[in-house]
């Protein structure tokens, strides 16, 4: 087989974030997004960002998706708010991360490795000052 003839890309969520930039109100979430494949990803990849955990109850926050091609190696950051509900300021969150996801957990780039598209749990919370 030619060199190079089965390449693709290979994207995966990493650095996942939950920022208490937007406190008492919400929660920046945040994932970069690293195409770790030997071949080039088309820009309009959804990432879809959870509060939950994936093998328990969880809600989708919001699909983003990236701006620009990935080529081998290279990166960008997705990021999205969640609105903190009245009441739960002081609550810790869960969220995760998949990449190549629409919600509904429907791809639409062909990956060497199809199973690493989901980041490991990561927490986030807001704190009132009073």
């Amino acid at each position: 087989q030619p060199e190079g003839l089965f390449d693709a890309p290979d994207l995966v969520p990493q650095d996942t974030l939950a920022s208490r930039s937007l406190c008492p109100d919400g929660l920046l979430v945040s994932a970069r997004i690293l195409n770790q494949g030997s071949s080039s990803a088309p820009p309009g990849i959804p990432v879809a960002f959870y509060e939950g955990t994936p093998d328990g109850d969880h809600t989708l926050v919001g699909v983003v998706a990236t701006s620009h091609r990935l080529y081998p190696g290279e990166s960008t950051v997705l990021s999205i708010e969640f609105d903190i509900p009245s009441g739960m300021e002081e609550v810790e969150f869960t969220f995760y991360v998949v990449v190549d996801s629409d919600g509904t957990d429907g791809g639409i780039v062909h990956e060497c490795l199809e199973d690493n598209n989901a980041s490991d749990p990561f927490t986030g919370f807001c704190t009132t000052i009073g």
